[in-house]
C-alpha cells in the first residue's frame, strides 16, 4: 500500500509540474503574440473603443470628447487605407522585379498570399474601414 501511495503522489506531482510549466509556456507565447499584434485599429468603431477603454471617460466627458474622437478616427482609417494601398503597390513591384527567377510553384504560393492581402484590404475598403 505504501508503494501505491508513493506512485500515486509521484504521478500527481509530475502531472501538476507539467500543468504549471504548460500554463507558463502557453501564457508567454500568447503574451508575445499579443505584443506583436498591430495597434492601429482598422475601423472607427475599433478606434473609439480603444480610446474609451484607455481613458474611461465619464458620460459628461464622453459628450465633450466624442467629436474629437470621431474626427480623429476618420483620419486614422483613411490613413490606414492609404498605407495598405502603398504596401500592396510595393509588394506588387517587388514581385514583378523577381518573378522571372521564381519557379511556377513559388509564383503560385506568392500570388495566393498576395491575393489574400489584397482581398483583406478590399474588404476593409468596402466596409469603409469606417464601421
Amino acid at each position: 500500500m505504501k508503494i501505491e501511495r508513493k506512485a500515486l503522489l509521484l504521478g500527481l506531482g509530475i502531472f501538476l509540474t507539467g500543468l504549471i510549466v504548460g500554463v507558463i509556456v502557453g501564457g508567454t507565447i500568447i503574451g508575445r503574440y499579443q505584443k506583436s499584434y498591430p495597434v492601429v485599429p482598422a475601423t472607427k468603431k475599433e478606434f473609439k473603443s480603444a480610446v474609451t477603454n484607455i481613458i474611461s471617460p465619464t458620460d459628461k466627458q464622453m459628450k465633450l470628447l466624442l467629436p474629437c474622437i470621431d474626427s480623429t478616427s476618420e483620419k486614422i482609417v483613411e490613413t490606414n487605407v492609404i498605407y495598405r494601398e502603398k504596401i500592396i503597390s510595393l509588394i506588387d513591384t517587388m514581385y514583378n522585379c523577381f518573378k522571372d527567377d521564381l519557379t511556377d510553384d513559388q509564383k503560385i504560393k506568392f500570388r495566393i498570399e498576395f491575393n489574400r492581402l489584397v482581398e483583406k484590404h478590399n474588404k476593409l475598403k468596402e466596409e469603409g474601414g469606417i464601421e
